[in-house]
């Protein structure tokens, strides 16, 4: 399942998060960029979270739905 900017998600520890952006980042310094979901919590606005995207685009992921 790939999820898309725009859509929301439950996470067991922070709740209803929106989809806002999907960014390349670099969190091990190591040059290789990934790409994660940019989250951010419906009840809490200031928080933030970045989730690699490869949660939710592997067949491992789809498995388990």
């Amino acid at each position: 399942m790939k999820y898309e900017i725009g859509d929301f998600v439950s996470k067991s520890v922070t709740g209803v998060c929106k989809i806002e952006d999907i960014v390349s980042l670099d969190l091990t310094g190591k040059k290789e960029n990934k790409l994660y979901y940019l989250m951010k919590s419906i009840e809490d606005e200031k928080g933030k979270l970045y989730v690699p995207c490869l949660l939710y685009t592997s067949d491992a992921a789809d498995d388990k739905a």
